[in-house]
């Protein structure tokens, strides 16, 4: 059975907001998309896992979580090579204080989860960004790779970033994901499309060739 993390990183920071479910990691699906799957999923908290009998004799996931905690720690539990594929979406770099509050999952309940996208600069972003990047790769088998969504505000940060952590010849493809704006209230063309890098670990990567 194929295993993958998705991981929806989400920064914690010493100016971030002081709640239960600020600066939290949420892996395997993004928040929108919980409340569709959560009886698929055994959900645990990160410092909490170990007891729920969640990992295998090898330290492998041995069925569908959602942990969370913080992404890096969780990362470093990780066997390396024990993971096929992996999907990053972090934060993009915007310089704001973000809320999922309009979320339809959190409606009902009417939690707020918070979190603070904003840097002291890109060194800060950037550093942040590769030491997860590292245990990415660490965690990946050989035939794994890596599918990360940016945008504009640091996508081309990113993409030598990943050169520097997979290496040059390890970049695969560039995925453009559009979508429509209706307004454009300045000089410049519409940003109206993110991006997603696709790297591998090694040259014997595992890919599913797309017909349709």
């Amino acid at each position: 059975m194929m295993k993958t993390i998705n991981f929806k990183l989400i920064p914690i920071t010493r100016k971030a907001k002081k709640n239960s479910d600020s600066g939290q990691l949420y892996t395997q699906q993004k928040s929108h998309e919980i409340k569709s799957i959560v009886n698929d999923f055994l959900i645990v908290d990160y410092n909490d896992a170990s007891k729920q009998n969640i990992y295998d004799s090898d330290g492998n996931l041995k069925q569908c979580a959602l942990i969370k905690g913080d992404n890096l720690e969780v990362l470093n539990s990780f066997p390396s090579g024990s993971i096929d594929l992996i999907y990053l979406d972090p934060p993009f770099f915007t310089g704001r204080k973000l809320s999922l509050k309009g979320e339809r999952v959190y409606k009902k309940s009417g939690k707020e989860l918070l979190f603070n996208d904003v840097w002291r600069g890109c060194r800060e972003y950037l550093s942040w960004m590769r030491s997860r990047l590292i245990q990415c790769r660490r965690v990946l088998k050989d035939n794994g790779s890596i599918y990360l969504h940016c945008d504009w505000h640091a996508s081309h940060l990113l993409r030598t970033l990943l050169d520097e952590v997979f290496g040059l010849k390890k970049f695969r493809s560039e995925i453009v994901w559009y979508y429509k704006r209706w307004t454009n209230n300045f000089r410049s063309f519409q940003r109206s499309h993110d991006l997603i890098y696709l790297y591998s670990k090694t040259d014997k990567y595992k890919f599913n060739v797309q017909y349709e």
